[in-house]
C-alpha cells in the first residue's frame, strides 16, 4: 500500500505537461508491447498454417504411396494366383505353337536358341525371347500381336518395325516376355 501512495504522490506533485509526457510514454510502450504480441501471435499462426499445409501436402503424397502399393499388392496377388495355377510354361514352345496356329513358317522366323532369364526379385524371374521376322506383312503382324495379347502370360517388350524399300514387306524384331514365379527356399 505504501508503494501505491508514493505513486500517487508523485503523479499529483507532477505538472500537467509532464504528465501528460509520462502518460504518452507509457500508452506509447503499452501500444509497442501490444504491437509486438499481435505481431508474434501474427507469424506464429502464419507459421502454423504453412507447417499444416505441409503435413497436408505430405499427407497427400503418403496416400498416394499407399494407394499404388495396394494397386501393386492386388497385381501381384493375381500374378501369383495365375503363375500358381498354370502348369510351367515355356515361352519359346508357346511361340512356336502360336506361329504355327497362324501359318508363319519357320524359315522367315529367327528366334534367340533359349529365353534369357533376368532375376527381377527375390519371387520372379523374367523369361524374354527375342524374335526376328525378316519379311513379314502387317496383316501377319497384326495377328500375331492379337494372338499374343490373348494370352495373359505374356507381354511384348518391345517392338521395331522397319519398312523394307521397294518391298511391302517389312522386317520385325520383337522381344516378348513372361514371368516365371521363383520356387520358394527354406
Amino acid at each position: 500500500m505504501e508503494a501505491l501512495e508514493k505513486v500517487s504522490a508523485f503523479i499529483e506533485n507532477l505538472e500537467i505537461k509532464t504528465f501528460y509526457k509520462y502518460l504518452g510514454i507509457i500508452l506509447g510502450v503499452i501500444l509497442l508491447l501490444a504491437g509486438i504480441i499481435v505481431f508474434r501471435y501474427h507469424r506464429n499462426i502464419t507459421a502454423l498454417y504453412e507447417t499444416l499445409e505441409h503435413v497436408n501436402e505430405e499427407r497427400s503424397e503418403v496416400q498416394k504411396v499407399l494407394t499404388k502399393l495396394r494397386s501393386v499388392e492386388e497385381q501381384r496377388k493375381s500374378i501369383d494366383h495365375m503363375l500358381n495355377e498354370k502348369e510351367p510354361f515355356y515361352l519359346k514352345g508357346y511361340f512356336q505353337q502360336v506361329t504355327n496356329k497362324l501359318g508363319i513358317r519357320s524359315e522367315n522366323v529367327k528366334t534367340d536358341r533359349e529365353p534369357k532369364d533376368t532375376p527381377l526379385d527375390d519371387r520372379y524371374t523374367e523369361s524374354e525371347l527375342n524374335v526376328e521376322f525378316p519379311r513379314m506383312d502387317m496383316q501377319q503382324l497384326t495377328k500375331l500381336l492379337e494372338e499374343l495379347s490373348i494370352n495373359k502370360r505374356i507381354y511384348t517388350k518391345s517392338l521395331e518395325i522397319t519398312k523394307i524399300p521397294k518391298q511391302p514387306k517389312i522386317e520385325v524384331k520383337l522381344t516378348i516376355g513372361t514371368l516365371i514365379k521363383k520356387p520358394k527356399t527354406s
